[in-house]
């Protein structure tokens, strides 16, 4: 009844997300029946990284895949609702579907994603197939390990782990540094098989991973990573898996000429793909620093109460069980929340967050919505005097700054619309702002051609390899 009736997705969490009370590994269950019924699949995603280690501690790290797992679980709900097929990009986090016929076949109705994962198998392949074991030695990374977690990013050595965060930081520790004569190798989670290439001289925190190096006069160390990228190995239990299971996964090896072949080819595409994320970087950095743009402007300072329309009025909120699916978007403080059958709005207006928004520089807290749709009372609603503001001007600045002096609320932190009418912004005349505009716009554009690229050359790696896996269609 659950699984058919109202269940649309399962996200895993890493182990270990709620110490130090508990360590028991938990997964959140979202349930819609108005979702449900519109699909014969369930969406799993697997989160490896929440923000924080998985010490005692839980302290911080960069890079949580939080963000980019609530992009997926929105993107996967709006295309439900929409009645189209989602395909899964390579963005940094594991999702994928699962047909609910399949979690019900057995009758166990295990809702660990992972188990439905198989490894290509073939018939007959084309090259002969080894264990890992045969190919990659292991070592213990026992005279590794760090001895101080008080990192610093002025230090030389990065500190490693075989997960998502990949660098943990960096440590002025020279001892027991993996040398560079040694590389590279492959980092290997001994206990969630997750793994990482490495070439240049690192530490490492724990002794929770295994370091893998090839056989060289059989394999090239680059050609097993990427073949071992297609393993999608079942982790059931919270245990060490690479003596036991792991090492006896059998693999298809090519000649080593052919392997060497086959990377020289994937290094064009990665050098692409490096490329590509350095011109992402790039812009990305010009963008953090967008507000100096705003703020060498010569021009008068107004207050936006003074150059919009504030349309709180004819907002409002549905809750959730009252809410009939329909085709117009229900908008909230960081966005499209929900899809309904009625509307507000029939025009092109900004959204700003009030509540259960960020509003530091370089957050998304102000965004333009279009067309037909319904903004519930957790974002402002601003309708610019066009003759004084264009609305991307608008946007753009007040993504720009830093609103936190504007805030009020400790429990539930808000951006009242007292604040919001005194928030000071520049006014230039409509052509600077239109010039502005299109600035950002060809920095948007840029980012997403690379992104484009970047996919592009992903996919083309992975039917590289995949070809590797392939049958002997001769025999």
């Amino acid at each position: 009844m659950l699984i058919e009736k109202y269940l649309y997705a399962v996200i895993s969490l890493p182990a270990g997300v709620f110490n130090p009370y508990s360590g028991v590994k938990t997964s959140i269950l979202l349930l819609d029946k108005n979702i449900s019924k519109k699909t014969n699949k369930i969406l799993f995603v697997k989160i490896e990284n929440d923000g924080f280690d998985l010490g005692a501690q839980r302290r911080e790290l960069k890079n949580s895949e939080l963000p980019i797992a609530l992009n997926v679980l929105n993107n996967y709900r709006t295309h439900i609702l929409e009645g189209k097929e989602l395909v899964f990009e390579k963005n940094g986090v594991s999702a994928h579907t699962i047909d609910k016929s399949k979690l019900l076949e057995n009758g166990d109705c295990n809702l660990s994603g992972d188990k439905y994962l198989e490894t290509p198998k073939a018939k007959k392949q084309k090259f002969e197939m080894v264990e890992l074991g045969e190919v990659l030695n292991y070592e213990q990374p026992t005279d590794y390990i760090v001895k101080s977690v008080d990192y610093n990013d002025k230090y030389s050595t990065p500190v490693l782990t075989a997960g998502k965060t990949f660098i943990l930081g960096y440590t002025d520790e020279k001892e027991g540094v993996f040398e560079k004569e040694n590389l590279p190798v492959i980092i290997y989670d001994d206990f969630t098989t997750a793994i990482k290439f490495v070439d240049f001289p690192f530490k490492v925190k724990s002794s929770a991973m295994k370091i893998l190096s090839a056989n060289k006069e059989k394999a090239d160390i680059r050609f097993l990573f990427y073949v071992m990228q297609k393993i999608n190995f079942q982790v059931r239990k919270h245990k060490r898996h690479w003596i036991s299971e792991y090492a006896k996964i059998r693999i298809p090896l090519p000649p080593l000429e052919i392997q060497k072949e086959i990377i020289a080819k994937i290094d064009e595409k990665q050098k692409i793909i490096n490329n590509a994320k350095e011109l992402i970087s790039k812009v990305e950095r010009e963008r953090a620093n967008s507000r100096e743009i705003f703020e060498r402007l010569k021009c008068e300072w107004v207050e936006v109460g003074d150059v919009c329309e504030i349309l709180d009025s004819k907002r409002k909120p549905v809750e959730k069980s009252l809410r009939n699916a329909g085709i117009y978007p229900y908008y909230g403080a960081t966005g499209i929340v929900d899809y309904i059958n009625e509307y507000i709005f029939d025009e092109r207006l900004v959204l700003i967050g009030e509540d259960g928004a960020k509003w530091e520089s370089g957050d998304q807290t102000a965004f333009i919505a279009e067309g037909k749709y319904w903004v519930n009372n957790h974002a402002h609603v601003l309708r610019t005097i066009k003759s004084k503001l264009i609305d991307g001007f608008l946007v753009h600045y007040i993504n720009a700054i830093n609103l936190l002096p504007y805030i009020t609320g400790i429990t539930v932190p808000k951006l009242n619309q007292e604040n919001l009418r005194k928030i000071k912004i520049p006014l230039p005349d409509l052509e600077t702002q239109k010039q502005i505009i299109e600035r950002f716009d060809r920095q948007e554009e840029a980012i997403k051609a690379n992104q484009a690229l970047i996919e592009v050359m992903q996919k083309s790696i992975d039917e590289k390899i995949d070809e590797v896996w392939e049958e002997d269609k001769k025999s």
